[in-house]
């Protein structure tokens, strides 16, 4: 079975590999990577839902300062949408599904696990409870700005930390990854985020 994935920079997708690899759905062939940048990804939205007529595509994007995802999707107005057009949305953003895997996290970004905030529940504008990791603001930003800096790695902080009048370290997407392909553990995840345990459970229904 062939998919093609959206996602906006090379951590998001590498997390989409590794959500397949984890719902280990057997002869599934990535026909592509289809190019979207912030926010290329709203105005791609229905062609993306056209392409997945044909080859279903599995689309990873950040909930940010929305109310909820369903609103998020509501705003995309997708026309007919396709139930092989897989939207899948991180709340708040995909850094806060990694941290949620919070051992994992410090250990490997040589933190205190302390410096990482714990999951709460939240109904975010919606009509049932959600867990999700609570973050004071965006949690790539909290996680360079105050975990980050914790650091002992004189490495790992010069890749991720912002100079001045950056968002990220130039090499923060570098060092993400390795931590996504090989570190990070999703059944730890997944028990502070519904967002991301509803990311899995869509995609384990491809293995159906």
């Amino acid at each position: 079975m062939k998919v093609f994935i959206v996602g906006e920079d090379d951590a998001t997708r590498a997390i989409i590999y590794r959500v397949i690899e984890y719902c280990q759905i057997k002869d599934i062939e990535i026909a592509g990577e289809l190019p979207a940048r912030g926010g290329q990804i709203k105005q791609q939205m229905n062609k993306y839902n056209t392409l997945s007529n044909a080859v279903p595509v599995i689309l990873l994007t950040d909930l940010d300062n929305a109310y909820c995802a369903p609103s998020l999707i509501q705003s995309w107005n997708i026309e007919n949408k396709s139930n092989r057009f897989f939207l899948n949305i991180a709340v708040d953003e995909a850094e806060a599904w990694l941290m949620a895997d919070r051992e994992n996290f410090a250990r490997y970004f040589q933190v205190s696990i302390d410096t990482i905030p714990t999951s709460h529940q939240t109904k975010m504008m919606g009509r049932t409870w959600n867990t999700e990791m609570d973050f004071p603001c965006k949690s790539s930003f909290f996680l360079t700005n105050n975990i980050i800096p914790k650091s002992q790695s004189e490495v790992i902080k010069k890749q991720m930390m912002p100079e001045q009048g950056a968002v990220k370290g130039k090499e923060y997407n570098v060092a993400m990854t390795p931590f996504i392909k090989q570190h990070w553990n999703i059944e730890n995840a997944i028990k502070n985020s519904d967002s991301l345990k509803r990311m899995v459970e869509r995609l384990k229904s491809l293995a159906r």
